[in-house]
C-alpha cells in the first residue's frame, strides 16, 4: 500500500475538540502488527488521521483506505528512537525496524496509551508559521515584538502539525529504508516529513514526562515505497 504526500499542501495545526472528521489523538493500538516483538507491548498509537479530511497532506494511492495510524515506540528505548513501518491494511501494519530489541521493563512516561481526543485540522496563518520558522530556524536573528505576539497566540510550545515537507530541528533526516522491497533499500535518503508531534500537546499531558517538553515527535515518509518511518528531536 503505497502513502504518498499531497504536494503543496499547506501545514494544518491540531486544535483539540469536535470535528466532522474522525480525527484522534491516542487511545489504544488497534492495528495487528502494533506489537513488534513476541510477549512484548504495544507502539503507542498518537495520531489517526481520517483521510476524508482534505487537509490531510498524505494519501493512499490506488487503494482503499480510510484512516492512517500514527504510531511510535514509546516503550522502546527508554523514549523511544526510531521505527519504520508500512501499512498492510486497514486493520494491519508490519514493523520493518525498531531502535531497540526488547521493550523498557519500567512504563514509560508510567501510562500503556494515552486518553482518546478527537482534533480538528486547522490552518496555520502564513504570519504565523512565518513567525515559527523565524524562531526555529532563524536563531540568529531577534524576533519582532509582533512575531512573540504571534507565537503566543499560536500557543507555539504545545503546537503539533501537519504539512507538506516540514523542516525538523536538531538534524539531518537521512536514514536507511528497512523495507526489503523498497528499490532504495538500506541506502541513505531523505525524509519526506509530515508530521510533528509535540512533546506536551495539550495541558496535563507530557509524553516523555515532566522534563521532556523540549522533545518532538517526527513522521516522515520513504520518497520511493512510502515506508513510514518516526523518531523524536529535542528543540
Amino acid at each position: 500500500m503505497l502513502i504518498k504526500p499531497k504536494s503543496g499542501a499547506p501545514p494544518v495545526q491540531l486544535r483539540f475538540g469536535a470535528c466532522k472528521f474522525r480525527h484522534e489523538f491516542g487511545g489504544p493500538a488497534i492495528h495487528e502488527g502494533a506489537i513488534p516483538f513476541p510477549n512484548s507491548v504495544a507502539m503507542h498509537r498518537m495520531l489517526t488521521l481520517d483521510l476524508a479530511d482534505e487537509a490531510v497532506p498524505i494519501y493512499a494511492e490506488n487503494c482503499q483506505l480510510s484512516f492512517l495510524p500514527l504510531y511510535y515506540p514509546l516503550r522502546f528505548g527508554f523514549g523511544g528512537g526510531e521505527a519504520q513501518y508500512r501499512i498492510v491494511s486497514e486493520h494491519r501494519i508490519e514493523v520493518l525496524h525498531i531502535g531497540a530489541n526488547s521493550h523498557d521493563e519500567e512504563s514509560y512516561p508510567h501510562m500503556d496509551m494515552f486518553p482518546r481526543r478527537p482534533f480538528q485540522l486547522q490552518a496555520i496563518p502564513y504570519k504565523h508559521f512565518r513567525a515559527l520558522l523565524m524562531s526555529e530556524q532563524g536563531r540568529s536573528f531577534t524576533l519582532s515584538t509582533e512575531d512573540r505576539e504571534l507565537l503566543r497566540e499560536l500557543d507555539a510550545g504545545r503546537l503539533s502539525f501537519l504539512g507538506d515537507g516540514l523542516l525538523t530541528l536538531g538534524g539531518d533526516t537521512a536514514w536507511q529504508c528497512k523495507n526489503q522491497t523498497c528499490p532504495w533499500s538500506d541506502q541513505y535518503v531523505s525524509l519526506h516529513i509530515f508530521a510533528r508531534i509535540a512533546g506536551s500537546p495539550y495541558a496535563g499531558l507530557e509524553i516523555f514526562g515532566q522534563h521532556g517538553s523540549d522533545v518532538q515527535i517526527y513522521f516522515g515518509l520513504c520518497q520511493m515505497c512510502g515506508t513510514i518511518v518516526t523518531f523524536n528531536r529535542c528543540t
